[in-house]
């Protein structure tokens, strides 16, 4: 177990993670997908889609030509006055359906939320950044004027999932589980107050160096804990029919 947490975490952090490993499965556990969603006050302008969606690929410079730093930087919130560290909102979260979650949170506390990415991950080759892309086949056919449609950046996530074996979309078992190890892992940069337009406090919220390694750090934590859980999964069912 200990093979899975960073060894900078605090001690505190770290008895957390393996107090929460140590508990048997929960049989209610339900699968799910585990989201991450970049949070902008409705009165500012919102990152464009594509922008999001570069934070977190490769190679560091986003389809704009802009610097990942820069891009974070423009829609950044000040930092406190005691680290002068500019951070930017994330909610982390579980959904069976994350776009329906979305719009119901949208209309409860007001924020402009911009998907950036779902887990379990499943690189797209029609990705628009991705270094093999390629244009659509009718794209040199059309005219000028009319732009070729852009591939869909993200599944229907309401339609029920394939079989865990098909390379469609599946979802991420024991999600409440893997919800819970993401924010122990978290915990120092979560934020800890009411809600200034609901007054809830909000566990999902977690405040990020708006910095590249800031924000490919929490993908890095959420991937590992989405491959731990479909490990454990796997095992189980080669147990099953052994």
């Amino acid at each position: 177990m200990l093979a899975l947490i960073p060894k900078h975490l605090t001690p505190q952090t770290t008895s957390s993670l393996l107090t929460e490993l140590s508990r048997p499965p929960n049989p209610l556990d339900e699968e799910g997908y585990i989201y991450i969603f970049w949070l902008t006050p409705s009165t500012t302008n919102t990152p464009p889609e594509s922008t999001a969606r570069d934070l977190f690929s490769t190679p560091a410079r986003p389809s704009q030509g802009r610097r990942i730093s820069d891009v974070l930087s423009a829609y950044s919130n000040a930092g406190d006055t005691a680290t002068s560290e500019k951070t930017v909102l994330l909610k982390i979260g579980r959904a069976n359906n994350v776009h329906r979650r979305m719009t119901e949170w949208q209309r409860q506390c007001g924020y402009a939320l911009t998907l950036l990415r779902w887990y379990p991950y499943i690189p797209s080759s029609s990705h628009p950044s991705s270094p093999t892309a390629s244009p659509p086949p009718a794209a040199s056919r059309m005219p000028p004027n009319r732009q070729p449609p852009q591939p869909q950046l993200y599944p229907n996530l309401s339609r029920p999932s394939p079989r865990r074996g098909s390379s469609a979309v599946r979802k991420v078992p024991q999600v409440k589980k893997v919800e819970r190890l993401v924010h122990l892992e978290l915990a120092d940069r979560q934020v800890k107050q009411k809600c200034t337009v609901c007054g809830r406090d909000h566990k999902e919220w977690f405040s990020i160096a708006a910095t590249e390694k800031g924000v490919r750090g929490v993908d890095e934590v959420v991937r590992r804990w989405v491959g731990w859980a479909e490990a454990q999964h796997h095992d189980e069912g080669q147990e099953v029919y052994a």
